[in-house]
C-alpha cells in the first residue's frame, strides 16, 4: 500500500478526465509503465511506484466513495506518458473573475427564482435550518466540505436550498447552485456540463479560478431526480456524482446536495458518496402553521388532530391555503384531515375554478387527464413538452399555462410534471372511478409492481367516499382473490386497518376476518392500535378470551389488547380485570400488558397494577419501567407499589436470614438485595413520590422502615453505638444506589413536611427518634441542619436527650459535627452552652482500646466536636479544655470529607509540577526521603517507584542538569531512581556517552536488578556507536545461567512468545542483535544463535527464533539448519509465536524439511497449534509462491484435506486461509465450499471473512460459490449483513443471478446465529426495488414482484419500512 504522503501528491498532481483518462496538472508529472499493472511516477523530485488499482483507490472510491469511476478508469493508451508543457502565463489567457461570478450567478438563477411562498398569501416561512447550513458553509469543520440535506418528501428541501443560495449571496460569498433535476437531467457525456450549465470553461476550471478570491459553495439541488427511482437513465447521475468527485477535492470548495431520504438509502451510488454532515428539515411547528394561516383567517385551534398532523408538512400546508384562500370551505373545514381530502378540494376549488378570464374547464380536465394518462402508461412521474405542443394538443396550451400560473402544473427544462408526485395518484384514481373500470379486474390484470400501490390505495379511497356499494363490492373481491400479490393485499390490509370511522358494512367484513383462523392473524396486525376497529369489534374480543386456545391469545388477542392501552385503556382494563389471579399464566399476561402501558391516564390500570404486584411479588423487581410515571400521575397508589416492591426485598432478607446455617444476622442483604431494583427506575419513582406527596411518601414508607429496622439490627456495642444496620453506613459513598435513593427522597420529603407541617412533622421525628439503628436519627439530623433556622431548639434538645447522638456519622462524628455547626448560631446566649457541656461530659469514661497504641487518641472526639463551634461562642472553659486538646493533639482537625471510602492512581509523592521548580538541594532530600520501601501516611501518595516516573520526564527535558546532579549521589541511592537516569537519558537528546556512564557506575553491583533496564536503555540508542565494553557487558548478561524470569515463562502456557523481551537474558540478547544489525556485523549475529542453540532455556531458544526469520534472507540453508537445532529437545517451542512465523517463511522453500513441524502442529493436543498447522498446511496446497516437487504438491493437499476433515481447530485453520485467498487463489473456493455448512461458530465466523475480500467481478468469476454461500450455514450465522450489504452494491451489474440468490437466501433453513435474523434484509428489499425499476432490466420486473413478495412475508418490518418510504415518496 502507498502511504498517505504519496496519496496526497497523487491527489494535487494527477487527475481524472470525464472520458476515465488519468492526466498530469502540471509539466512535473511523469507516468510511465514499468511491469504489468505497475507505473512509476514522477511528481518533481518524487519518485514511487504505484498500480492501476491504487490509482482508481485514491483519484476516485476512497475520496468521492464513487465505484462507477473506479471501474471506468484507464490509461491512456494502456502506458500513459503525460507532460505538459510549460505556459507562459499572458494577460489573454487570466481569468476574468467578475466575468465567471457573472456566469456563476446566471447558472445559479432556476434555483433563486424557485416559488418559496405559501400559496398565493406572500407568507415565507423561515427555516432554522437554514442558519445552520449557513454557518457551516461559512466555517465548515477540518475534513467537512461536503453536507446533505436529506428529508422525505414535500419537506420543502429545495426552498431551505434556494433560502440558502439567498443568504449567502448576500453575505458576498460566491455560489453556484445547480437543479439537478432541471440543468442535468438528459445529459448524455461529462464534457456537455459547460454548455448545459452555461459557464465559459469546464465546471472545475471557473471553480479553481474563483476560489483564488474567495471559498466558493457549490449546491446541488434535488441530486435524487436522477436516481433509480425516477430516472431511466443512470448517466445523469453518474455525471453528478463525478462532479461532486472532483469539485470536492479543489480546495477553498464546500458542496452541499439534497436528496430524499429513500433514494439515498436504496440507491447505492448516492449511499456511497461520502458526507460525514448532515442537516435534515424538522416538521412545521403549531407556532409556524398559525402564522401561515392567519393569512387566510383560520384559527389554528379550531382544526382536527388528525389536519393539524397533515399541515406539518409544508407542501400539506402549501395545498390547504391554496384550497382555502378563495372558497368557501372555510366555515366547514373539519372534512380536510387527508391528503386526499386536499385534493379533493383543491379539484374543486383550483382546478375546476369559475371565471371569466379561465380557459375552458373542459380544457383543464382535458389536460389534467392528457397527462395522468401518460404518466400511467410510461410509469413515469413528468411528461415532456413534445405532447403539449403537438398539433393534437395545440388548443390545450392556455389551459396548461393557466395550471401552471394556480400551481398545479411545474414546468421544467424539457418537461411538465404535476405539483407532486400524490397529486397524480389522486388524478388517476378520480379519472379511473369516472371510468366506470373495474378496480379489482385491473390491479390482477396488470403487473402489480410498486406503481399500482399508490393507485390502489387512491382509488379504493376514493371509491370508499364516492361510491359506497361499489367500494365494498371491490375490497371483497381484492380481499378474495388469490392472484393478488402480497404487497398490494399488506397494504389493502393496513389501509383497511387504518380507517378512522369504519362502517357496520366494513365491520362485517372484519368480523369475517376475525373468525377466519387464517386471517385473524393478518387483521389483528392490520387494526393494531386504532380504536375505532376496537370499539366494533370488542364484544368478539371478550368473548374470545376464554374460548381461545393459549398460544392464539399469547400471540394474537393479548398483543393486539397491548397496542391499544394507550388509546382506550379503561375499556381493556374493563376487559382483562377479571382474569387477574385466574391462574398464573394469567397474572403473567396481564403484567404483560400492564408493564407495555406508556400513558397511565386511567386510576383503573394502576389499581389493577396493585392489585397484580400484591398477588405476584416477584414481578415488581425488574419491569416496573413505568413507575415513575405512574407515582407521578397517581401518588398514592404509585407509593403503596413501591413500598410493596420494598417488601418483597425484606421478605427476600427474611428468607435468606432463616436459611443460614451459622445463625448470623444478615443485615446487610437488605442494601444489596435493593440493587436488584436497580434500573427500572424505582430511583426516579422515589425521588417524584417525595415530591408530588411527600406526607404519603413519608407515613407509607416508614411503616416499611420501621420493619426492617425492627427485624435488622445488631444490639449496640458500647454506649456511644445504636447498634449497626445497614441503612447507616456509607451515606457518602454511593456505594447502593437504591438506598441512596431511598434514604435521599425520605429526607427531602421530611423537609417538606417540616417546612410546611411543622406539627405533623414533629410527630414524625418522635416516631424515629424512638426507632433502633442509627438510620432514624440520621434522617431527623439531615433535617435538622437544613432547617436549623425553624429547628435548632429541637434539634438541640435533640442532642441532649440522647448521648449516642454526638457520635453520628461514618467517620470522625461527621453528621453530630455539621448538625451542632448548624444549629449553634441560632441559639440563645444561654441555650449555646449546652451543647458545649454535653460534649465536655460524653467520651470521658474509659473506653476500651483495641491495644495500648490506641489510648494516645483519648479526648480526640470531644476536640472534634469543640472545633465545630466558633470559638468565640465557647464558654471559658469551653476554650480552655479546647486549647489542651489541641495542644494534645497538634494540628489535628477533623474531615469535612465525610467519605469513608476511596480510590484513585497511586501519583507521586511530590506532583509534577513542583517537582519542576525544585532545586538540587530539594532533589537531593527527596531522593533520600522517598525510599522504596517506605510507607508514607498520604492516601494514594507513592514512594520511590512513583517520584522516579517523575524523574524520568524531568531527565528528558534537562539530562545535563540531572546528569551532574547525579554525579553527588552516593552509589546506594534507590534501584528505581538508577532506572529514571538510564531510561531518561537513553530517551533524552544527551550525549550517549553520559548513558554508558551511568551503566558502568551501576551495572557491576550485585545487589541491584537493572539488567533489563540497562539492556532496554542501551537498545533505544543503538543508532550511536555502543562502545565494546557495552556489548561485552551484555555479552556477559547472555551467559550467565538461566534464571528464575526464564523458568516462570517456560511454566506459563504462552510465556514463550514474550519472554524474550521480558527477561533478563533475553533483553540483552534482542540488545546485541540489535546492536549487530547497526554494525552490519552479521556473523556475530550467527554466533550468538548457535551459543543459544546449545543453552538450555527453551525462552532464549524461542527469541533466537524470532531473529532467524530475519536471517532466512541472509542464509536460508543456514538459518533452517539453526531452526532446527533449537527446535531438537524442545518441542514446546512450537507452540510459541516465533516457532510458527519461522515455519511460515520457512516452507516456501523447504517444504521437505518443515513438513514434520507442519504435521507435528496438526497432530498437537493443542487447539491452537492445530489451527496454526492447519493454516500452513493449507498455504502450502494452494499458494503459487512455495517451491514444491509434484509429490510435495500432492503431499500438502493431502494435508490439507486431512485438515479440513479434521478437528474443530483444524478446521477453522483452513477457513481463515482460504477465506482471506478468494481474490488471491484461483480455485480456492473450491475447497472453502467444504466449510459452509460446518457446525462450529468460529469456523463460520472465519470463513465469512472472505466477505471483506470480494470484488465487483466476482458476481462473475466466484457465482457458483457465492449460490452455495446464500444457502449456507455460515451465512446463516453472522455473514447475512456483508453479504447483503455487496449484493446491494454491485448485484444489479447482474439483477436476474441477484434475484436467483435472493432466492437462496430466502429458502435458507439453517439455525439463525446469534445475530438478529433480518438484519441486512433492508439491503435485499432495495437491490429488488432497484432491479424492478431499472429500464435495462423491464424484462425482469415479474421476478423483482415475486422475490419482493417473498420478502415481505420473511421481513415485514425492514419492507414495511422501505415501503413506508416508496409510499411517501
Amino acid at each position: 500500500m502507498i502511504d498517505s504522503a504519496i496519496e496526497t501528491l497523487i491527489r494535487q498532481h494527477l487527475t481524472l478526465t470525464g472520458d476515465g483518462n488519468i492526466v498530469g496538472n502540471d509539466n512535473t508529472v511523469r507516468v510511465t509503465k514499468q511491469t504489468a499493472g505497475d507505473y512509476a511516477v514522477q511528481i518533481g523530485e518524487q519518485h514511487f511506484t504505484v498500480t492501476v488499482e491504487e490509482l482508481r483507490r485514491v483519484l476516485s472510491i476512497e475520496h468521492s466513495q464513487v465505484g462507477v469511476i473506479g471501474d471506468n478508469v484507464t490509461i491512456h493508451g494502456g502506458i500513459h506518458h503525460h507532460y505538459n508543457e510549460p505556459q507562459a502565463q499572458t494577460q489573454a489567457n487570466v481569468p476574468d473573475i467578475g466575468a465567471l461570478r457573472d456566469a456563476v450567478e446566471k447558472c445559479s438563477a432556476l434555483l433563486r427564482q424557485h416559488k418559496h411562498t405559501i400559496a398565493n398569501t406572500g407568507e415565507h416561512l423561515p427555516r432554522e435550518v437554514v442558519e445552520e447550513i449557513v454557518a457551516w458553509a461559512q466555517d465548515p469543520p477540518k475534513e467537512q466540505n461536503v453536507a446533505m440535506l436529506l428529508d422525505q418528501a414535500g419537506m420543502g428541501k429545495t426552498v431551505v436550498m434556494r433560502d440558502v443560495l439567498c443568504v449567502l449571496e448576500e453575505l458576498g460569498m460566491v455560489v453556484l447552485a445547480i437543479k439537478a433535476d432541471q440543468q442535468l437531467s438528459g445529459i448524455s457525456k461529462y464534457t456537455d456540463l459547460p454548455a448545459q450549465l452555461q459557464l465559459p470553461d469546464s465546471v472545475e476550471s471557473v471553480i479553481t479560478n474563483l476560489t483564488t478570491v474567495a471559498p466558493v459553495i457549490i449546491l446541488l439541488d434535488q441530486i435524487d431526480a436522477l436516481s433509480l427511482s425516477l430516472s431511466h437513465a443512470q448517466v445523469a447521475l453518474n455525471i453528478a456524482i463525478e462532479l461532486l468527485a472532483r469539485l470536492r477535492l479543489i480546495p477553498g470548495v464546500r458542496i452541499l446536495f439534497s436528496c430524499r431520504k429513500f433514494d439515498y438509502d436504496s440507491d447505492p451510488k448516492l449511499n456511497a458518496i461520502e458526507v460525514k454532515k448532515r442537516f435534515s428539515i424538522p416538521s412545521l411547528s403549531e407556532a409556524e402553521i398559525t402564522e401561515v394561516l392567519r393569512k387566510i383567517s383560520i384559527h389554528f385551534d379550531i382544526l382536527a388532530p388528525e389536519t393539524r398532523q397533515l399541515l406539518r408538512i409544508p407542501l400539506h400546508l402549501d395545498l390547504f391555503v391554496r384550497v382555502l384562500e378563495r372558497s368557501e370551505l372555510k366555515a366547514n373545514i373539519s372534512g380536510i384531515n387527508s391528503l386526499q381530502a386536499l385534493y379533493h378540494h383543491l379539484w374543486l376549488h383550483v382546478i375546476l375554478r369559475y371565471g371569466p378570464d379561465i380557459p375552458a374547464e373542459s380544457d383543464r380536465e382535458e389536460v389534467v387527464r392528457l397527462f395522468t394518462d401518460y404518466m400511467n402508461d410510461k410509469r413515469t412521474t413528468a411528461v415532456p413538452h413534445s405532447v403539449i405542443t403537438a398539433s393534437s394538443n395545440k388548443h390545450l396550451q392556455p389551459a396548461v399555462r393557466w395550471l401552471a400560473s394556480a400551481g398545479i402544473l411545474i414546468q421544467g427544462a424539457t418537461q411538465w410534471s404535476f405539483l407532486h408526485q400524490t397529486f397524480f395518484d389522486y388524478c388517476y384514481a378520480r379519472h379511473f372511478v369516472e371510468s366506470g373500470r373495474c378496480l379489482s379486474k385491473a390491479v390482477v390484470e396488470s403487473d402489480q409492481g410498486l406503481f399500482a400501490r399508490s393507485q390502489l390505495h387512491q382509488v379504493i379511497a376514493y371509491l370508499r367516499e364516492v361510491q359506497p356499494d361499489t367500494y365494498l363490492h371491490e375490497l371483497n373481491s381484492l380481499l378474495a382473490t388469490p392472484n393478488l400479490r402480497f404487497h398490494l393485499r399488506d397494504l389493502l390490509l393496513r389501509w383497511f386497518g387504518s380507517l378512522p370511522n369504519p362502517t357496520n358494512s366494513e365491520h362485517n367484513i372484519a368480523k369475517r376476518m376475525f373468525f377466519d383462523p387464517m386471517q385473524r392473524p393478518k387483521l389483528l396486525h392490520a387494526i393494531w392500535g386504532n380504536s375505532a376497529w376496537f370499539a366494533h369489534l370488542r364484544d368478539q374480543l371478550i368473548g374470545n378470551l376464554s374460548a381461545q386456545d393459549d398460544q392464539i391469545l399469547d400471540q394474537q388477542i393479548i398483543p393486539y389488547l397491548g397496542s391499544l392501552l394507550d388509546v382506550v385503556q379503561s375499556e381493556i382494563i374493563h376487559i382483562i380485570r377479571p382474569y387477574l389471579n385466574r391462574s398464573e399464566q394469567w397474572n403473567q399476561r396481564l403484567a404483560w400488558l400492564l408493564f407495555h402501558i406508556r400513558v397511565w391516564h386511567t386510576i383503573e390500570a394502576v389499581e389493577l397494577l396493585e392489585q397484580l404486584v400484591q398477588s405476584v411479588p416477584t414481578l415488581t423487581l425488574n419491569n416496573l419501567f413505568a413507575l415513575p410515571e405512574i407515582v407521578r400521575a397517581y401518588p398514592q397508589p404509585g407509593c403503596r407499589i413501591i413500598k410493596r416492591v420494598f417488601d418483597s426485598v425484606l421478605d427476600e432478607c427474611v428468607r435468606k436470614r432463616e436459611i443460614e446455617t451459622e445463625g448470623i444476622a444478615s443485615f446487610v442483604f437488605i442494601s444489596h438485595e435493593l440493587e436488584s431494583l436497580h434500573g427500572g427506575s424505582v430511583e426516579s419513582a422515589l425521588e417524584i413520590a417525595s415530591q408530588v406527596a411527600p406526607r404519603y411518601f413519608v407515613e407509607t414508607m416508614l411503616s416499611w422502615l420501621t420493619h426492617a429496622l425492627t427485624m435488622f439490627c445488631d444490639p449496640p456495642e458500647d454506649i456511644y453505638d445504636y447498634g449497626f444496620d445497614s441503612f447507616a453506613t456509607h451515606w457518602y459513598d454511593d456505594i447502593y444506589t437504591v438506598r441512596r435513593a431511598f434514604v435521599r427522597s425520605f429526607i427531602e420529603a421530611l423537609i417538606t413536611i417540616a417546612q410546611v407541617e411543622p406539627p405533623e412533622f414533629r410527630k414524625i421525628a418522635s416516631q424515629l427518634a424512638s426507632l433502633p439503628g442509627e438510620t432514624p436519627q440520621l434522617l431527623i439530623t439531615h433535617v435538622y441542619r437544613r432547617l436549623p433556622h425553624l429547628y435548632a431548639q429541637d434539634a438541640c434538645h435533640f442532642l441532649l436527650t440522647d448521648q449516642r447522638r454526638l457520635n453520628l456519622g461514618d467517620s470522625q462524628q461527621y453528621d453530630s459535627r455539621k448538625l451542632i455547626q448548624a444549629i449553634v448560631p441560632h441559639l440563645s446566649t444561654n441555650q449555646r452552652a449546652d451543647p458545649e457541656a454535653a460534649i465536655l461530659a460524653t467520651f470521658t469514661g474509659i473506653w476500651k482500646p483495641r491495644d495500648i497504641v490506641d489510648l494516645q487518641w483519648r479526648g480526640i472526639r470531644q476536640l472534634y466536636l469543640l472545633q465545630a463551634i466558633p470559638v468565640d461562642l465557647l464558654t471559658e472553659q469551653g476554650r480552655r479544655i479546647l486549647g489542651e486538646l489541641e495542644r494534645k493533639f497538634p494540628g489535628e482537625r477533623a474531615s469535612d470529607n465525610p467519605r469513608i471510602t476511596e480510590g484513585g492512581f497511586i501519583d507521586s509523592p511530590i506532583p509534577s509540577d513542583i517537582a519542576r521548580k525544585m532545586s538540587n538541594r530539594d532533589w537531593l532530600h527527596a531522593l533520600q526521603k522517598y525510599q522504596k520501601g517506605v510507607r508514607h501516611r498520604e492516601f494514594l501518595k507513592g514512594g520511590a517507584e512513583q517520584l522516579a516516573r517523575v524523574l524520568t520526564e524531568l531527565i528528558k527535558e534537562t539530562p545535563e542538569r540531572f546528569y551532574l546532579l547525579l554525579k553527588r549521589l552516593p552509589d546506594t541511592i534507590d534501584t528505581p531512581y538508577v532506572e529514571a537516569f538510564l531510561n531518561g537519558l537513553a530517551e533524552s537528546d544527551a550525549p550517549v556517552e553520559w548513558l554508558f556512564n551511568v551503566v558502568r557506575r551501576f551495572a557491576l553491583q550485585p545487589e541491584r536488578e537493572i539488567t533489563r533496564t540497562i539492556s532496554w536503555a542501551l537498545r533505544k540508542r543503538v543508532q550511536d556507536d555502543i562502545p565494546d565494553d557495552m556489548v561485552i557487558l551484555l555479552e556477559g548478561y547472555v551467559r550467565k545461567a538461566q534464571g528464575n524470569d526464564e523458568t516462570r515463562r517456560e511454566q506459563q502456557e504462552r510465556g514463550l512468545g514474550d519472554g524474550y523481551y521480558n527477561s533478563d537474558r533475553g533483553s540483552a540478547l534482542v540488545t546485541l542483535m540489535r546492536i549487530f544489525d547497526q554494525r552490519k556485523d552479521v556473523e556475530r549475529k550467527w554466533e550468538l544463535i548457535e551459543y543459544v542453540a546449545g543453552d538450555p532455556s527453551a525462552v532464549l531458544r524461542a527469541g533466537a527464533i524470532q531473529e532467524l526469520s530475519h536471517m532466512l534472507r541472509v542464509d536460508r540453508e543456514r538459518a533452517i539448519t539453526l531452526f532446527e537445532n533449537l527446535l531438537d529437545g524442545y518441542a514446546p517451542i512450537l507452540k510459541s509465536q516465533h516457532a510458527q512465523e519461522f515455519l511460515h517463511y520457512a516452507i516456501h522453500t523447504h517444504f521437505s524439511r518443515m513438513k514434520g513441524f507442519v504435521r507435528a502442529l496438526l497432530e498437537s493436543d493443542d487447539e491452537p497449534c492445530q489451527q496454526r498447522g492447519a493454516e500452513l498446511a493449507c498455504m502450502a496446497a494452494v499458494s503459487p509462491y512455495i517451491e514444491l516437487t509434484e509429490e510435495e504438491r500432492a503431499e500438502t493437499r493431502a494435508m490439507a484435506e486431512e485438515a479440513v476433515r479434521g478437528s474443530v481447530a483444524c478446521r477453522r485453520g483452513v477457513a481463515h486461509v482460504y477465506a482471506v485467498n478468494v481474490d488471491k487463489v484461483p480455485g480456492v473456493t473450491y475447497e472453502l465450499a467444504k466449510l459452509l455448512d460446518d457446525e462450529d461458530e468460529q469456523v463460520q465466523n472465519m470463513l465469512n471473512s472472505f466477505l471483506y475480500h470480494l470484488q465487483p467481478d466476482h458476481i462473475f468469476t466466484l457465482r457458483s460459490f457465492l449460490e452455495a454461500y446464500a444457502a449456507s450455514r455460515a451465512m446463516r450465522g453472522k455473514g447475512l449483513y456483508e453479504f447483503t450489504e455487496y449484493l446491494w452494491r454491485y448485484g444489479q451489474d447482474d439483477p436476474q443471478w441477484a434475484l436467483s440468490v435472493i432466492d437462496r437466501i430466502l429458502d435458507n433453513t439453517y439455525p439463525v446465529g446469534d445475530m438478529r435474523w433480518g438484519i441486512g434484509s433492508d439491503k435485499l428489499v432495495r437491490l429488488t426495488l432497484n432491479i424492478y425499476h431499472d429500464p435495462t432490466a423491464s424484462s425482469l420486473r415479474g421476478e423483482a414482484m415475486d422475490v419482493f413478495d417473498r420478502l415481505m412475508e420473511c421481513y415485514p418490518g425492514e419492507a414495511q419500512k422501505v415501503l413506508r418510504q416508496w409510499d411517501d415518496n
